[in-house]
């Protein structure tokens, strides 16, 4: 999650990702310090969005513009989400990888949930598994497109296989004609 917060000539950013979290106070002409003085802080595990949203309505009291980017794929972030939206500009930019959206026909593999731990044997070669695994990928999508919208938020949706550039144009563009 990226945050920035101007006021009275301070400048403040906040990065949280791939679970350490990052805080920077730049002092009054002092921009420039922002990408040299950035320092390691384990606060925020990657995969806790939710946490990193709880995070920054704590520590940020002032209105700033966040970009909060991740899979989404974390369960537990609508609520943070409501109550941070409430005093910041959120906008979430999705990162799609279209290899998490099918499973691949490998047979059988183990997988393990990084959050429990919990270890499950899939057979990929059964069609109806891998039917199974994209029908739930594509509602998640869709449910986490619907809270976006719900909420008001302006989204970016990003693919891995896809460049970056165009769909950011085009959200600042869509942001600038509604100014």
């Amino acid at each position: 999650m990226l945050a920035a917060e101007r006021g009275h000539g301070v400048l403040d950013l906040e990065r949280a990702a791939a679970g350490v979290q990052h805080h920077v106070v730049a002092e009054e002409h002092r921009d420039d310090l922002i990408a040299d003085e950035l320092v390691d802080v384990a606060v925020v595990p990657a995969h806790d969005v939710g946490l990193a949203l709880e995070y920054l309505h704590t520590i940020s009291r002032r209105h700033a513009v966040c970009f909060l980017v991740s899979d989404f794929l974390a369960a537990d972030y609508e609520k943070p989400l409501r109550i941070t939206k409430q005093r910041h500009d959120i906008i979430p930019i999705s990162i799609v990888d279209e290899r998490e959206m099918r499973l691949p026909r490998l047979g059988l593999i183990m997988l393990q949930d990084l959050e429990t731990g919990e270890f499950i044997l899939v057979d990929t070669a059964s069609a109806s598994v891998r039917q199974q695994y994209q029908q739930r990928r594509a509602a998640a999508v869709a449910q986490r497109q619907q809270l976006f919208r719900g909420l008001g938020l302006d989204a970016i949706e990003l693919r891995t296989d896809e460049p970056y550039i165009g769909p950011l144009m085009r959200f600042f563009r869509q942001r600038e004609r509604r100014r």
